[in-house]
């Protein structure tokens, strides 16, 4: 497998671990102080001036360390069945196995038990996954960015706060070792007032569309795909890099769900929520759409749009449709809550609009007026107007085939 990148010859660092002696291991950076830190100071882990010499890799840190905290944990589940001890992996499979003896599942004793491998395994695990994408991706630097303690959209007004349903999840017992290994050890940043994928997605398109450099996020979430700018990343269970061009996009209907990216993806997910993110507008719909209007249905009204302004104003339409006339309901925190179609547009809009920069402050109704559609929310009216065309900051790309290893043969390990 190979790819195209900018610049000749340059080889990764000869060692990934960094000195970070003296290093405020407690310290949370918000979007602005850790934009400055990188692109504005003198100690910053990448150069000041980025060449086509230089391939930056952003990394979106959460996932890493969960999957490798939790890969040294193994769960069994051990039952007594007439008598004899037997172990299975899970509950379900304890289940299955009673119905196929005839055994009365509600009538067996079993307890749930765990092992942890030692936490050096993890930290092994985790030198041998840096250093897989130093290689995998032929980097000259790789920033790492971890969630911290505080995100805006918890705070989010919803009927159900953003990722409550997160909250009941078991975190393996190695995640803050492993965090706090990978802060230490590497150039780590942990934000603080917005999400990790949200500065990985803003860093890596302003390095790709206006620096000389090559850029790659590092990633897994799907929310990615909500860019409407240029931007690549490696996607963690494929092995390759996906390439978005932004602009309206387009929805697929795969076998795995409808997918897409671009505006198409934003106005997707903002009329249909996103499960895994624990948000939804679907519940404040008319009694007659609820359960009724999903991802098939959408697609079906909005996959041939070609146009971004003809996108949107259908979209607007079949949004005051889907919609009462009074939208009323009661937060999370049991406080009422009244918006109109525009209003609620909005809040949902921030749970999955990815900030480009510290000083990105767009909502919904600016992305309408920025594509040419102003409307009144008090009686629904909607005109379109002309707009400019934005100015390009993409520079040309040179390619040049780079070896991708995905073995770990490969590597002598």
């Amino acid at each position: 497998m190979a790819f195209a990148t900018y610049g000749k010859g340059g080889k990764p660092p000869k060692s990934y671990q960094k000195n970070n002696e003296g290093k405020d291991l407690g310290r949370e950076y918000s979007y602005e102080e850790a934009w400055d830190a990188l692109f504005n100071s003198k100690d910053s882990p990448i150069p000041q001036t980025l060449t086509k010499a230089h391939r930056i890799v952003v990394v979106d840190a959460d996932a890493i360390v969960y999957r490798i905290s939790a890969a040294c944990e193994k769960r069994t589940v051990v039952a007594k069945i007439d008598g004899k001890e037997e172990v299975f992996r899970t509950k379900t499979k304890l289940k299955k196995h009673c119905e196929e003896v005839g055994v009365d599942f509600n009538t067996v004793e079993f307890d749930n038990e765990l092992f942890v491998e030692p936490v050096n395994n993890a930290y092994e695990t985790l030198r041998k996954t840096v250093a897989k994408i130093y290689r995998e991706l032929n980097a000259t630097h790789v920033i790492f960015f971890l969630g911290g303690s505080v995100n805006f959209r918890s705070g989010i007004k919803l009927p159900t706060q953003y990722k409550s349903n997160r909250k009941t999840t078991r975190r393996p017992e190695h995640l803050p070792a492993v965090r706090e290994y990978l802060n230490k050890n590497y150039d780590t940043f942990i934000v603080t007032g917005i999400e990790a994928d949200d500065i990985v997605q803003g860093m890596s398109e302003y390095i790709i569309n206006r620096k000389r450099a090559y850029a790659c996020a590092y990633q897994l979430d799907k929310d990615f795909h909500t860019t409407m700018t240029r931007n690549r990343y490696w996607h963690i269970d494929k092995k390759e890099i996906i390439e978005l061009r932004g602009g309206i996009g387009e929805l697929l209907d795969l076998s795995s769900g409808i997918r897409g990216d671009g505006l198409h993806w934003v106005l997707y997910q903002l009329m249909q929520g996103d499960d895994s993110d624990g948000y939804s507008p679907k519940v404040l719909y008319k009694d007659k759409y609820k359960g009724r209007y999903g991802g098939k249905s959408y697609y079906k009204d909005f996959s041939t749009y070609g146009d971004e302004k003809e996108l949107l104003v259908a979209w607007i339409d079949k949004w005051q449709e889907l919609l009462p006339e009074t939208i009323k309901f009661e937060d999370f925190n049991g406080e009422t809550q009244k918006h109109n179609w525009l209003t609620l547009a909005e809040i949902y809009f921030q749970c999955l609009y990815m900030r480009m920069s510290p000083v990105d402050n767009m909502t919904f109704e600016k992305l309408l007026l920025k594509y040419g559609v102003a409307v009144n929310p008090e009686n629904g009216y909607v005109e379109t107007f002309e707009v400019e065309p934005e100015e390009s900051f993409s520079h040309e790309e040179e390619d040049v085939e780079i070896e991708v290893f995905t073995d770990e043969e490969d590597w002598g390990w």
